[in-house]
C-alpha cells in the first residue's frame, strides 16, 4: 500500500487498507492527501454520499492516528 513514503494503493486500500502498515509519517501524509484529492473529486462531481461519507470518515481516522504519531497538519 506504501512505496517510497508514498501511498500507492487503490481505491479499496484507501477506504480499508490497514494504514498502521505506514513506516513514516509522510506515509500517512500522503494517503492524507489522497483521501482529501478524492473527497474534493466527489464533491466536485457530486458524487453520491455513498462514496463521500466513508471518504469523510476515513479521513478523519487516519488524521487522528497521524496525530497520535506525532505528525502535525500544516499548510
Amino acid at each position: 500500500m506504501f512505496y517510497n513514503n508514498t501511498f500507492v494503493g487503490n481505491h479499496e486500500d484507501t477506504i480499508f487498507g490497514d494504514y498502521t502498515e505506514a513506516t513514516n509519517l509522510q506515509e500517512l501524509k500522503s494517503l492524507i492527501e489522497r483521501l482529501t484529492q478524492n473527497l474534493e473529486t466527489f464533491h466536485r462531481y457530486n458524487a453520491p454520499e455513498e462514496l463521500i461519507t466513508p471518504t469523510q470518515e476515513r479521513l478523519v481516522e487516519v488524521v487522528k492516528y497521524f496525530i497520535s504519531m506525532g505528525g502535525e497538519l500544516v499548510e
